[in-house]
C-alpha cells in the first residue's frame, strides 16, 4: 500500500505508511522522498512555514534540502514584509545572513522602523503635553509614564498614535480612571493626535 500510495503522488499518505516500517529494506529512504515531495508540493502552495518543519525534519544533507530550507526562512521573511511585522521580517532576515538580499531587506527595514519610531515618538510627545496643558487631567503624566507608553505603543505594534491605539494604552500615560474617561471623551485631545 506504501509504494502504491506513493507510485499515485499521494506523498502524505504514502509517508505515513512508511513511517510506521522504517526498520523495514529502503522504507526509510522512501519515507525521506515522501517527507521531501510533501515540502516541494508545500513550497510550490506558498506554506511556507510546513515546508520548512518538513524539511527539518530530513537530515542536513538530503538532496537540496539546505537550500530549500534558506528559501524558505527567505519567503517567511518576505511574508512577514508584505503583512507588515517588520520586526519579524527584520528578524528573519538577519537570520539568513548573506542569503539573496537579505542584507539589503535589513538596511531598508531599519530606516523604515527608525522613521516610524521617530513619527510615533512625536505624536507621544504631542499628546502627552496636550495632557500636561490640560485641566481634564488631574494627575499630569510624568516622563517615566509617557516613556511607558510609548514603550506600550511599541510593543502593541502601533504604527501611530490614533483613537485606537490612544484607548487600549492611554492607562501607561494617566494612572487616574477618571482623567482616562474624561480625556477620551474630548474631542480636542482626539483631534490632537492627528
Amino acid at each position: 500500500p506504501a509504494v502504491a500510495a506513493m507510485n499515485r503522488g499521494n506523498w502524505a499518505a504514502a509517508g505515513e505508511l512508511f513511517s510506521r516500517i522504517l526498520s523495514y529494506a529502503d522504507a526509510e529512504e522512501k519515507y525521506q522522498l515522501c517527507v521531501y515531495q510533501q515540502a516541494l508540493k508545500a513550497m510550490h502552495d506558498t506554506e511556507y512555514t510546513r515546508a520548512l518543519t518538513l524539511l527539518n525534519s530530513l537530515p542536513e544533507d538530503y538532496e537540496d534540502s539546505a537550500d530549500l530550507r534558506l528559501e524558505c526562512a527567505y519567503q517567511q521573511a518576505m511574508n512577514s514584509l508584505r503583512q507588515g511585522v517588520l520586526q519579524a521580517a527584520i528578524d528573519g532576515f538577519t537570520a539568513l545572513g548573506d542569503y539573496k538580499d537579505s542584507q539589503e531587506q535589513i538596511a531598508e527595514l531599519g530606516g523604515s522602523l527608525y522613521d516610524k519610531a521617530e513619527a510615533l515618538a512625536a505624536q507621544v510627545a504631542r499628546a502627552v503635553a496636550y495632557l500636561r496643558q490640560s485641566d481634564k487631567v488631574t494627575k499630569k503624566p510624568s516622563v517615566a509614564e509617557s516613556l511607558d507608553w510609548a514603550s506600550a505603543l511599541m510593543a502593541l505594534g502601533a504604527e501611530e498614535l490614533d483613537d485606537e491605539s490612544c484607548g487600549e494604552t492611554l492607562g501607561f500615560a494617566l494612572k487616574n480612571n477618571d482623567d482616562i474617561r474624561e480625556i477620551m471623551a474630548d474631542d480636542d485631545f482626539i483631534r490632537s493626535l492627528i
